[in-house]
């Protein structure tokens, strides 16, 4: 055989070896990177997660509050309203006038600055 078959031949096994390592190579740096950029994501999740959980937790703190003072405000509207039921319920009785029914109710409010409503 011709030396410069045989040179060339060997030349070309080699390219073709280093060819095949470079490959190999290159993917796993490529996957290093992608595992790289995938345990980012997973921290920046967590932290994500770990934010919504204390939103859910002031939420929760929030709805509780609120919730308190509905049932405040409701349990006086319904006296406000049970108060004015009487009065309607009082105003109309046969016989009432409005000097009776103004001793019913008693003594207007002090409004602002000593006014009466």
């Amino acid at each position: 055989m011709d030396a410069s078959i045989v040179v060339a031949s060997l030349s070309a096994v080699v390219a073709l070896a280093a060819a095949v390592m470079t490959y190999r190579a290159s993917g796993k740096a490529t996957d290093v990177n992608e595992q790289a950029n995938q345990l980012q994501w997973v921290k920046e999740l967590r932290a994500d997660a770990g934010d919504a959980r204390r939103e859910v937790t002031d939420l929760r703190t929030k709805v509780a509050d609120l919730s308190r003072e509905l049932s405040v405000v409701t349990r006086e509207a319904e006296q406000l309203i049970a108060e004015m039921q009487l009065w309607r319920r009082t105003a109309w009785r046969d016989g009432m006038s409005i000097d009776r029914f103004r001793e019913f109710v008693g003594p207007p409010s002090a409004g602002i600055n000593g006014r009466h409503l």
